[in-house]
């Protein structure tokens, strides 16, 4: 079975995928040995031997195919990077199984609307936020370079998958929010923007969740909207004070969109069904 290719799901090389899952890993790798990243090993190895476990288990018993997890490699990197709960294993290993688990149960005709690990960051944070929380920005270091590299090669890679448009938009609405609550609040620039445009955790949110192909528009206009709104929604959260206001206004303008697809779905249904048959006159 393991040798005919018609039992497996394996990713075309030309995915943009595999590129953002090598950056991913890299700098979990990183990360680990040369930055401040508090995961243990053994947190690092749950995220991956969970992640890729889920996902093959419930492609083999939805599809009786064999899957080359390479998504679920993707989530298990984002999950190393992002999320942090000190000495505590059996975190990691809940944060991966909602990532993986909500994938394919929270879908809509067969696909799923919500980022995966954006949804299970947002959930844990929710339910257990006085133990999780998303990575600080000191485990980023304190080289001046670092932040540099991950925009550049982010930039790059977002330009090779064509989705430079969200990225840039969400920035734009950022950036605008981010000046109006400095006036608003009387605090200087550099705390409403730079302190958080210079951690990484802004940066992987930008390169990585916000440009999921699956949970994003594929449209240069929707990118646009779909970045602007993130951006919007986040400047809201942000003047309510909000902690990691981002993960909420991604969590928060997907469900609308995905809300939005659902009741037009319904709506073309109901159209279908009411539009009456008419039978061909029989000619002779």
């Amino acid at each position: 079975m393991l040798l005919d290719k018609s039992k497996w799901i394996i990713p075309s090389a030309k995915d943009p995928r595999w590129l953002l899952c090598l950056f991913l890993g890299i700098y979990s790798v990183f990360g680990h040995f040369f930055l401040s990243f508090n995961r243990s090993m053994n947190q690092m190895i749950t995220a991956v031997v969970a992640c890729v476990v889920l996902d093959m288990l419930y492609t083999w018993v939805l599809c009786r195919k064999i899957l080359f997890p390479l998504s679920a490699l993707i989530s298990a990197f984002g999950l190393i990077i992002l999320f942090t709960a000190p000495g505590e294993i059996w975190f990691m290993l809940m944060v991966s199984w909602l990532t993986i688990t909500g994938k394919y149960v929270i879908t809509w005709r067969g696909h799923h609307f919500f980022n995966p690990t954006n949804f299970a960051l947002v959930f844990m944070l929710i339910v257990a936020g006085e133990h999780t929380a998303i990575a600080p920005s000191y485990q980023w270091g304190s080289t001046w370079w670092m932040p540099i590299i991950v925009f550049a090669l982010g930039l790059l890679l977002m330009w090779r998958v064509n989705k430079l448009p969200v990225v840039l938009s969400f920035w734009a609405l950022f950036t605008l929010g981010a000046f109006v609550r400095s006036h608003a609040s009387q605090m200087p620039l550099q705390l409403t923007l730079w302190a958080q445009i210079s951690g990484g955790a802004f940066m992987l949110f930008s390169f990585y969740m916000i440009t999921d192909p699956k949970t994003s528009p594929a449209s240069t206009k929707g990118m646009i909207l779909f970045g602007a709104a993130l951006g919007f929604v986040d400047t809201l959260f942000q003047i309510q004070t909000a902690v990691f206001s981002i993960f909420y206004a991604l969590f928060t303008v997907t469900v609308i969109r995905g809300v939005y697809f659902i009741i037009q779905d319904m709506r073309v249904s109901v159209a279908n069904r009411d539009v009456p048959v008419t039978l061909a006159p029989k000619t002779s």
